[in-house]
């Protein structure tokens, strides 16, 4: 008998949900974040998302992350310079 939803992990109903384009072409950069660092997030169960070239998680998480996503670039080769950004919400409210 085949798990029902409740039983599967996040991971696999993140690419049910977006396989139609998963099959999309990737530049190696984005394969790089997208099929190591953010399956890895995902793995490990932490919330994040991607906007544009930028990695956003909650500020607890933020380490953990960069930690990732260095690890996922330094696999293949590139040594990675990684910065962080604290999320200005009073900015936010302004607009």
């Amino acid at each position: 008998m085949a798990p029902g939803p409740q039983s599967q992990s996040p991971l696999l109903k993140f690419e049910r949900r977006f396989a139609g384009h998963l099959g999309q072409k990737l530049t190696p950069g984005a394969e790089i974040v997208i099929n190591r660092a953010v399956r890895q997030c995902a793995l490990e169960g932490i919330w994040m998302v991607t906007i544009h070239d930028c990695l956003v998680t909650y500020p607890e998480l933020a380490e953990r992350v960069s930690q990732i996503m260095v690890e996922a670039l330094e696999s293949v080769g590139v040594s990675p310079r990684v910065k962080g950004k604290a999320f200005n919400v009073e900015a936010q409210k302004a607009r």
